[in-house]
């Protein structure tokens, strides 16, 4: 899930050494789960990981299944996973600070997002870049 390999945080830390309340944060943060739902989820990973650690992506997948995720859960948590180990969000907005700059006078930018908390960053940084 690393997009850097040279970087120390990886989705293996992530899901076996974050605590039980930094995974209900990234689970509500970048899934946009309620407190309830990501503490379940996150408990179960981390019961999980207590007998062994989730080494696979099907180990993965395994705890998921028992926290009753289905494949569009499943997916969201992986996504979680990997913005968080690539700090995707912090990228994005590194980028939109100095893409202005790096912008020939008139020139435009285009940005596509996945994702409605990229979209809010970028829907953010257009309107402050509208008033300059």
């Amino acid at each position: 899930m690393r997009f850097d390999t040279t970087q120390k945080k990886s989705a293996y830390h992530i899901i076996n050494e974050y605590r039980v309340s930094q995974l209900v944060e990234l689970f509500m943060k970048y899934g946009d789960y309620r407190e309830v739902r990501a503490r379940s989820i996150a408990e179960t990973i981390y019961s999980h990981r207590k007998t062994k650690p989730l080494e696979t992506t099907h180990d993965l997948v395994t705890a998921l299944e028992a926290a009753k995720c289905n494949a569009q859960d499943q997916s969201i948590i992986f996504q979680c996973v990997r913005i968080e180990t690539n700090q995707e969000l912090d990228e994005l907005e590194r980028f939109l600070d100095i893409a202005p700059r790096a912008c020939a006078t008139k020139g435009r930018i285009a940005v596509i997002t996945f994702h409605s908390i990229e979209d809010r960053i970028v829907k953010h940084a257009m309107q402050l870049w509208e008033g300059q």
